[in-house]
């Protein structure tokens, strides 16, 4: 019965042998005997025998379970700790706003970038290497590249901290013109110290956007003996008109911001603006007298007189930069033209001159009177009543 045969196959073997010990238990005990008496002769541990005896795949199987139940308690264990250590945490996948970046598509981007900026500071890491990844090669003449990166400077304008100054100052060096206004206007807002290189540094940008907004951001900071000249230079500059309005609405918040600042573009003003004020060819004459007059120059106000009255019919917004430049000199001189201007009874000038007799009586007692002359002379054209 237990009798294996010739060419028998290996499964049918094992078989066999199963039956043939399942059928004679006295065979097996003797077999058992006679391996024990055999480890004893030997040396061998029966234990440590019998447990090479275990089929390999059943050892594999054992050994990963319990490799898979100890990662598993040690990510539970860790889990807890982390959410003992306070539940309040919370983790914010940021990609989906970031990759909303990239899109012109205002229905797209605009809650993407609402939900970065309202992050604020904590999104900052975020926007650095979206920033960087957009800056690749790959990526860096693509208009996505380019959306992605106007768009960042936008969340950084609207986070407006501290934090945001390093990006915004790379910005100010980006290849687009797009970006690096936007990130010098930024800048301008936030008004710090930390700021100003970078303004500065913009007034010369080639871009004349890029150069107007930094015209207009210098008020809060700009402080450099350059940048002062930087900003004279551009105020007299014809063309375009915007950095030229903005570079003297700078250099006008400067100068009532600091005493000093305002000696210091007094002193520059008389080697820049003056001479080009006095030469009666020069095509920017008008605009010297502008900033001379906003410096306070008496030679200005002569100047500043005709400019208002000859050019308020083919220029009137000329002409009231004039007046309002008369007043801005803030001289006991001034008082005189402005009167005078306001007895036109032109429809522009002569409100324009009031205005500016009112503001200038604030600061000198000698415009008082003619402020409130002017004042009772158009409640009277008006039809109203003085007291």
């Amino acid at each position: 019965m237990g009798e294996v045969l010739p060419g028998q196959p290996q499964s049918d073997r094992a078989h066999t042998a199963a039956d043939f010990s399942s059928t004679n238990p006295g065979h097996t005990k003797q077999r058992h005997h006679g391996k024990r008496e055999r480890a004893a002769t030997e040396g061998i541990d029966e234990t440590a025998s019998s447990s090479t005896a275990l089929p390999m795949k059943t050892v594999l199987i054992v050994l990963a379970c319990v490799l898979w139940c100890s990662a598993a308690a040690a990510e539970s264990s860790g889990s807890q700790q982390r959410e003992g250590a306070n539940p309040y945490v919370i983790s914010i996948d940021t990609e989906p706003w970031i990759n909303a970046l990239r899109t012109d598509d205002l229905f797209v981007s605009d809650p993407a970038i609402e939900s970065l900026a309202a992050l604020g500071d904590h999104a900052i890491p975020a926007l650095a290497a979206a920033m960087a990844a957009a800056k690749t090669t790959s990526q860096k003449t693509t208009s996505q590249g380019t959306q992605t990166r106007i768009n960042i400077v936008e969340i950084l304008s609207d986070i407006r901290t501290p934090a945001t100054v390093p990006l915004l100052v790379q910005a100010a060096h980006d290849t687009s013109v797009e970006v690096r206004g936007d990130a010098v206007d930024a800048l301008g807002r936030l008004g710090r110290a930390d700021c100003r290189a970078a303004i500065e540094a913009a007034l010369d940008d080639p871009a004349p956007q890029v150069a107007a907004k930094a015209a207009a951001a210098c008020g809060r900071v700009c402080s450099s003996r350059a940048a002062l000249r930087t900003l004279l230079e551009m105020s007299i500059r014809r063309q375009p008109a915007s950095i030229a309005s903005n570079a003297r609405n700078s250099l006008r918040k400067l100068i009532a911001r600091d005493t000093a600042d305002r000696q210091q573009i007094s002193e520059l003003a008389e080697k820049i603006v003056v001479p080009v004020m006095n030469d009666t060819g020069a095509s920017n004459r008008r605009l010297a007298a502008l900033m001379a007059g906003t410096l306070g120059i008496p030679s200005a106000l002569p100047v500043l007189r005709t400019c208002a009255i000859e050019r308020v019919d083919t220029d009137p917004l000329t002409s009231v930069y004039c007046v309002q430049a008369i007043g801005d000199s803030r001289l006991d001189q001034a008082v005189a033209p402005l009167e005078e201007i306001s007895k036109t009874d032109h429809p522009i000038l002569t409100p324009t001159a009031c205005k500016a007799l009112a503001a200038l009586a604030k600061t000198n007692s000698v415009a008082r009177d003619s402020a409130m002359a002017c004042a009772r002379q158009r409640q009277a054209q008006a039809g109203g009543t003085t007291r």
